[in-house]
């Protein structure tokens, strides 16, 4: 039997938060032609559903997070054909599709989406639940609040789609501004590990390790005017992927930039400092100044460094 060897664990980390959804963060929402049903009843299922998941889940890793050492890691092997991910996915489709419009039905259609759009043998219903989501849930009042932060979960091909599509169809105007803005941070998140020489995580087969890079696996190329070129094309390609960025930001802040992005934080308010950092926070870029007291509570500036080697440590406490 094909096992699988747990040499990291990128996904549990996105599971993990997938599972931890809070039930009450949608609103309860009968469908037309669905009245007389009982959407307390609706949330309660779906609320069982996903607590089974996640306990079945917790034991499914149960071997690798009771490990002493990267050692013992190391060791463990998982059966793929036991991953919850996959028992649980046609049952969460099938609660979607009989509760087809409710307020539970969509976050079943995203558990759908997130969980199976980052490997190759589930990628087929990542996409059906992405079309399911542009196409049947695009104006659904509950969408825009876990579309906003989807982007924490990293760029892939399927949610890029999603953002793109509703940025452009959805009549909501809370959705269209989520859209868009999460749309301009996942481009980002791309053109970052670009820059940095990081994997760009929009190809699950690439991800996984099952197949190599484009770049990899077209072979390596010798010369020094080769590597001038692909130098020049790569700066072209991030500047283009700049612009569109910012593009992408400042029409979110034209036309929905008094909307609230969270708590009493509006659209403009949270763009002004996406904007901020990446025209001046980006790889390469001159530090901007810092004003302020050092240790003894004397006055100090950044620029009073200026050609010295400076750690800057930034940490919060929240």
């Amino acid at each position: 039997m094909r096992k699988l060897r747990l040499r990291s664990l990128r996904r549990l980390p996105l599971l993990l938060c997938l599972g931890m959804i809070p039930p009450t963060s949608f609103a309860q929402e009968i469908p037309p032609g669905r009245k007389g049903t009982d959407s307390g009843a609706i949330e309660q299922r779906f609320d069982e559903l996903l607590t089974e998941f996640r306990q079945a889940q917790t034991e499914y890793f149960r071997p690798f997070m009771e490990a002493k050492t990267e050692a013992d890691r190391e060791k463990v092997v998982l059966d793929p054909a036991q991953d919850p991910v996959s028992l649980f996915a046609p049952r969460f489709v099938a609660f979607a599709e009989k509760n087809e419009g409710s307020a539970p039905a969509l976050k079943a259609w995203l558990w759908v989406l997130e969980s199976s759009a980052r490997t190759p043998r589930t990628i087929e219903r990542g996409r059906h639940a992405g079309k399911v989501l542009a196409e049947r849930y695009k104006d659904h009042p509950d969408l825009a609040e876990p579309l906003r932060f989807a982007f924490y979960a990293g760029p892939n091909e399927i949610v890029i789609d999603l953002h793109q599509r509703l940025w452009e169809s959805s009549e909501t105007e809370a959705t269209r501004a989520a859209a868009g803005y999460g749309l301009a941070q996942l481009l980002r998140a791309e053109a970052t590990a670009r820059e940095s020489g990081g994997s760009v995580t929009t190809d699950p087969a690439v991800e996984s390790g099952e197949r190599p890079p484009n770049d990899a696996a077209a072979g390596a190329t010798d010369g020094a005017d080769v590597d001038r070129a692909e130098d020049s094309d790569a700066s072209s390609d991030q500047e283009s992927a700049r612009e569109r960025i910012r593009e992408l930001f400042l029409t979110v802040k034209e036309n929905y930039g008094q909307l609230l992005f969270h708590g009493d934080l509006t659209y403009e308010e949270k763009i002004d400092g996406d904007l901020f950092e990446l025209d001046h926070l980006a790889v390469g870029e001159v530090a901007p100044e810092i004003v302020g007291e050092d240790i003894d509570g004397q006055p100090m500036k950044l620029s009073d460094y200026r050609g010295k080697v400076i750690l800057l440590d930034f940490w919060g406490d929240w």
